[in-house]
Order: structure tokens, then sequence, then C-alpha cells
């Protein structure tokens, strides 16, 4: 008797599970509140076990969720593990379309951009919807900026937008987004001593390298009256390295720095304006 009523409840269980699997989809849902409420942790838990009660069975929507759910806490690698797994467990080109284009937004947190490109380019663009059909170009134009593509990266946002005056201006000096140049930074510390940090905006630094370098030369000059050449030399070998020589090589980092930085302001500026621009 007792083996049949645990048989019966096993039976019962095993029926609603599927059947609950599939009440998931409604805002009620209580994953589905625990993400609209950015409760990640909790939305994990509930979806994993939705995902187990429909095993071995894969739900392509609840695999895009748990997706979706790493993905907003930043594990932007096992996001793109259940990306992959809804693309793989359906033949809807919405789904695929979908699974795709999330592993790419995965693979930009993570800056892989070849990746990512290469990823957006196994799509099948005509099968896109209109908001699938924006994302692709978004990603692409992030890609390309990204690489260093200015131009086709251009092309790409403005495919994007109506007005396109403000991305065209963004664009209009391309040697911009290479400024500051960390070689000539260098090459200017290393000629005067601060003066690429001055010309990375680095005025702090600059300053802090041009008394340092300055107090060097002074003792040098003394040492080198009192002592000789060969003993001079020895005295501020250290200092010439530790100093001067990694004065301008920070200069050169500082440069690079701020050239990236730059890129990133732009790039700020361009996302800004197609959302502005964007219903």
């Amino acid at each position: 008797m007792y083996i049949r009523v645990c048989c019966f409840i096993a039976s019962v269980v095993l029926w609603a599970l599927p059947a609950a699997a599939q009440t998931y989809k409604s805002d009620h849902h209580p994953a589905a509140a625990a993400f609209a409420a950015k409760n990640y942790d909790q939305a994990l838990y509930a979806y994993n076990q939705l995902a187990f009660s429909v095993y071995p069975a894969v739900d392509p929507a609840i695999e895009m969720q748990l997706g979706l759910c790493y993905l907003e806490k930043g594990d932007f690698e096992k996001a793109s593990q259940f990306f992959d797994r809804a693309f793989f467990s359906t033949q809807q080109n919405d789904i695929k379309n979908t699974a795709v284009l999330n592993k790419c937004k995965a693979l930009l947190g993570q800056n892989n951009y070849p990746l990512a490109l290469s990823e957006l380019y196994s799509l099948n663009f005509d099968s896109l919807n209109q908001a699938q059909a924006a994302s692709f170009y978004l990603f692409k134009a992030i890609c390309l900026y990204e690489m260093e593509q200015f131009e086709a990266a251009e092309i790409a946002f403005l495919a994007l937008i109506n007005d396109s005056s403000t991305i065209q201006q963004l664009f209009s000096q391309p040697k911009a987004f290479y400024r500051p140049n960390s070689t000539t930074a260098l090459i200017m510390s290393a000629v005067i001593p601060g003066s690429g940090q001055f010309y990375a905006k680095e005025y702090r630094e600059g300053i802090n390298s041009m008394v340092i370098n300055g107090v060097f030369v002074y003792y040098w000059l003394r040492i080198l009256n009192i002592y000789g050449g060969i003993d001079a030399f020895l005295a501020v070998l250290p200092w010439l390295q530790r100093y001067y020589v990694g004065g301008f090589n920070k200069a050169s980092v500082l440069a690079y720095d701020k050239m990236l930085a730059n890129r990133k302001a732009k790039l700020a500026e361009i996302l800004a304006e197609i959302d502005r621009q964007t219903p």
C-alpha cells in the first residue's frame, strides 16, 4: 500500500512539474518577479528549478533567462554558455537570433570584440526583426570601433539613426582617435623631462617630473665639478634609470591611457546621440 501511494505521488509530481514550468513566463511567477526586481541570485535559483523540472528536455526560453541572469551579474562566460544552450535547443530563428545577440552582448562585456563580430556575421540578416537588426548594427559598430576600424564603425552607427550630422561630426577628424600619441609623449619627455606629461594633459605628473629631473641635473653638475666625470656618472646612474628613463616611459603610458579614455568618452557621446534619436 505504501509503495502504491509513493508511486502515485511521484506520478502526480512528474506530471505537474512540466505543467508548472510552462507558467514561468507569467510576470507573477517567482522567477520572473525576482528577475524584474533585479534579485538575480533568487531568479537563478528559481529558473534552475524550472530547468530541472523539464529535464532531460531543454527549454530554450529558460536557458535564455538563465543566461540573462548571469549577464546581469557580470558573469559573462557563464552567460555565453547558456545562450549557446538556448541556441542549440531550438529550431526557431527568432530565438536563435536572440541567443546570438545576447551572446554578443556577453562577449562585449569580456572585451572580446573579434569573437563578438564573428558571431554577428554568423547571423542571417534577412531573418532578423527590426529590434534585432538594430542590435546587430549597434553591436557591430561597437566591435568595429573598439577594433580601431573607425570608418566602418561610423557606417554601422549611421545605419541606426536618421539625423547623421552629430555622428559625422564626431568622426570628422580621424586623427583625434589616436591622440595623445604615446610615442610622441615618450620622445617629448626624453628630450625635455615632463613635457610628454604636459602633452598628455597630466600637468601634475609633468611638474613632478620636471622638478625631480631638475634636482637630478643640479646634483649631477655639482658632483661633476667636484669629483669629475666618472664619479658623477656612477653617482647619478641609479637616478638616471629611475627618474629620467622611468619618466619618459610613464609619459608614454599616461598618453596611451588618455587616448583610450578619450575614445571611451567619444563612444559615450555617440551612444548618447543614438539613444536620443531612438524612440
